[in-house]
């Protein structure tokens, strides 16, 4: 599909990412520079290492200059290298002659594995070594933002700039994160996995919405059709290029811009699929899920001091969902199966019918054989051997042989 960035492009806007990409890098057509951006610096996969940028799972470094590995580039903290790209940047567009900028910023703070300079650690909040590192990717992040802004403040950009800060999931549990007070986190369906931080600021917002909250339903997914009717793009609520392909189903993105311009404004939003297991309407929602693991409830404090099983009195594992209805508004934390009452068991069986068919239109980029031509392919040891052992697009456009 088409993404934000080549949507903002056509625009005119000014377009940049650093960070984690994660959105395909087996063609060479899914890296950033084509898909909508004028500038990129990113690991294209997940979870590497922040200081060697080593990706373990395919044996290299995977660092993504533009067009290309970033050659010699590694060896540096990570979240130094993408601030400083963001604020280069910066730099560029206000010379760029471009009237706009779109500024995506995925930092890889506070992805596993947990690593951050040591100035960034605090000694006196927890005896935990592994809190305390978390703490400090949080500082660490803080600080980023923090530098981004002041870039924006010192190009005279701040004033009509709508920042959009985001989460994409609850703390992992198992990685020093906490979702307290809510239960579960990261790989659940429950509000502590999905119902996550977020903010919006910037001088674009009216000054009567600033330092306001909102209770509107939103997904991540409706920034795509918000930031494209903000920027005047026609028809974004349609994917033409997605829909030139057979199978691939409308686009899921609503826009809920009058949330970010309006004083009480609304979100057309009504539902969201949160998997093919859960299914959101209002503010009830159905779930299925196991018992025990990650569907737990746990203190203010977890984890105290480690997870060698000193921390076992401060969790309650949850009950098995087979399903479960919650009324997420009244009931946040998810304590109280209404599945059972009576007075339910028609909006049980609605929501259910909902998923049912919400999950027949489930698609996932890759699975319809689709190589967009990219079909001069080389294995990942015989790519690294060529790139001083940095990882990247196994498949590019076969070369054309021009005859005499």
């Amino acid at each position: 599909m088409t993404l934000i960035s080549e949507n903002l492009q056509k625009q005119g806007y000014y377009t940049t990412m650093a960070g984690k990409w994660h959105a395909g890098a087996h063609f060479e057509g899914q890296i950033p520079m084509n898909r909508g951006f004028n500038s990129s610096f990113c690991y294209l996969n997940g979870e590497e290492d922040h200081y060697t940028q080593v990706f373990s799972m395919l044996g290299g470094v995977d660092l993504y200059e533009d067009e290309g590995p970033a050659l010699g580039k590694n060896g540096t903290y990570g979240g130094t290298m993408y601030v400083a790209h963001h604020l280069q940047a910066i730099k560029t567009f206000v010379q760029s002659g471009h009237e706009n900028i779109f500024l995506y910023a995925p930092f890889q703070n506070t992805h596993a594995p947990l690593q951050v300079p040591a100035e960034y650690l605090n000694t006196s909040i927890t005896p935990n070594g592994g809190k305390q590192t978390f703490f400090g990717m949080i500082r660490f992040l803080d600080e980023g933002v923090g530098k981004i802004y002041s870039a924006f403040t010192a190009a005279d950009l701040w004033d009509n700039t709508l920042l959009v800060f985001s989460a994409d999931n609850g703390g992992e549990q198992a990685g020093q994160g906490n979702n307290w007070p809510l239960r579960g986190g990261k790989y659940t369906d429950f509000e502590g996995g999905v119902r996550v931080s977020a903010f919006a600021s910037g001088g674009f917002l009216p000054e009567p919405l600033r330092g306001t909250s909102t209770q509107e339903l939103i997904h991540i997914c409706d920034m795509w059709s918000t930031f494209s009717a903000l920027a005047g793009v026609s028809n974004f609520d349609v994917d033409e290029r997605a829909q030139s392909f057979g199978g691939v189903p409308p686009i899921d993105s609503i826009d809920v811009s009058s949330v970010f311009t309006t004083v009480g404004g609304r979100s057309a939003r009504q539902n969201i699929t949160l998997s093919s297991t859960a299914f959101l309407s209002h503010n009830l929602k159905i779930v299925f899920e196991s018992a025990g693991g990650k569907n737990k409830w746990v203190e203010p404090q977890f984890p105290a001091f480690d997870n060698n099983g000193s921390t076992k009195g401060l969790e309650t594992p949850g009950p098995r969902c087979n399903p479960c209805l919650f009324d997420v508004v009244n009931d946040p934390r998810e304590m109280h199966d209404l599945s059972q009452n009576a007075s339910f068991q028609q909006v049980l069986g609605d929501l259910w019918l909902a998923l049912n068919a919400s999950v027949l239109t489930t698609f996932q980029t890759g699975d319809d054989g689709y190589d967009g031509g990219y079909t001069q392919c080389v294995t990942n040891d015989a790519y690294k051997a060529t790139h001083g052992g940095f990882i990247g697009p196994l498949c590019t456009k076969p070369t054309r042989r021009h005859s005499k």
